[in-house]
């Protein structure tokens, strides 16, 4: 009896779901790094819809079972992956998603000069999130023009980064948005002023500071 298994992002053994058999000796289908796939399990995937076509409508009993195997198997397969994805990020009303931030910035005078930041990265607390890295105060170049600021904001919209401990994950315009170094745990950003002032508040409370 083969099993299938599907996690958010490669394990450690470079893959994120597949299917195996009893003993996880041999792979029929492995999706992530290591890629692989026998040619019946392809040519199964390929006639999954007339197969499940045909089991739904059979009235054959042994037919109905494999069915509902099916079907039980998919579900314990999506309650298993919403379970190592974890709980949703919790979200202030007014923590800025990847598309807020462009938004924002696209309001300012693109020649104004605002607080830097840089290097765009999956976020350490929620690797599904991004987070920017604020410029050095103490170099010349700790304050940018807001056109720049922006162009790096738009250019995170549809690019994968790889979270802390690998895998991919897609940033949106939906994505949430943190001020952190790499590797770090941050602030959530809130706003960003008419003056170009980021305001950030810490996970765990609802406390400002301004940066």
């Amino acid at each position: 009896m083969r099993r299938a298994y599907l996690f958010p992002s490669d394990g450690s053994g470079g893959t994120r779901g597949g299917v195996a058999d009893a003993d996880g000796e041999s792979f029929e289908l492995e999706v992530g790094n290591r890629q692989a796939a026998s040619t019946q399990m392809l040519a199964l995937c390929a006639h999954y819809d007339e197969i499940m076509e045909y089991l739904k409508l059979t009235d054959s009993h042994v037919g109905r079972i494999i069915c509902s195997s099916i079907e039980a198997e998919e579900r314990r397969l999506l309650a298993e992956y919403n379970a190592e994805l974890g709980p949703p990020t919790v979200q202030s009303e007014s923590q800025l998603t990847l598309g807020g931030l462009i938004d924002r910035l696209s309001q300012l005078d693109p020649s104004m000069e605002m607080c830097g930041i840089r290097m765009p990265h999956s976020y350490r607390g929620y690797y599904k999130d991004l987070a920017f890295e604020l410029c050095d105060s103490k170099r010349s170049n700790s304050r940018q023009k807001v056109a720049d600021i922006l162009n790096t904001a738009k250019s995170c919209v549809g690019k994968d980064f790889v979270g802390y401990k690998g895998g991919d994950y897609r940033m949106t315009r939906d994505t949430l948005v943190w001020i952190a170094d790499h590797g770090n745990l941050g602030e959530k950003i809130i706003s960003i002023g008419d003056d170009g002032l980021i305001a950030t508040a810490k996970d765990e409370s609802s406390s400002l500071g301004l940066l």
